[in-house]
């Protein structure tokens, strides 16, 4: 059972590695001012809106490529946070019994008294 989830640990430690090395960090900084600079030519030039249809289609790959990056670091984080707490499941596991519900868990003392011992017994204190 170890042996398993050290290869998952393993396998998700070396998907992680090779995500942050794989970003290109200047990727993003580059676009910018391409379109920075794009955008005030053409603002310079015409005062009119540009329709739609004539945005170009490289435009529109940017955009899908940008946001696939961004959904494979919500899926990579979601794995790692997973194997995460998994890991800590198995490790810190409290073995809980909850089929030993007691009888006066669910009544309301009546006295001080009660109340007082009721707190003891559920705290174990005694």
């Amino acid at each position: 059972m170890k042996n398993n989830s050290l290869k998952i640990i393993s396998i998700i430690g070396i998907l992680a590695i090779l995500y942050l090395l794989a970003v290109n960090i200047g990727y993003c900084a580059a676009d910018t001012a391409a379109q920075t600079a794009q955008t005030a030519a053409s603002t310079a030039a015409a005062t009119t809106a540009v329709p739609a249809d004539t945005i170009p289609k490289a435009a529109h790959a940017g955009i899908l490529i940008k946001f696939v990056w961004a959904m494979g670091g919500v899926i990579l984080s979601s794995l790692v946070i997973l194997g995460g707490l998994t890991l800590y499941k198995k490790i810190f596991s409290v073995k809980q019994n909850y089929n030993q519900i007691t009888e006066n868990i669910l009544k309301t003392p009546k006295t001080i008294d009660d109340a007082i011992i009721f707190f003891i017994k559920k705290n174990k204190l005694n």
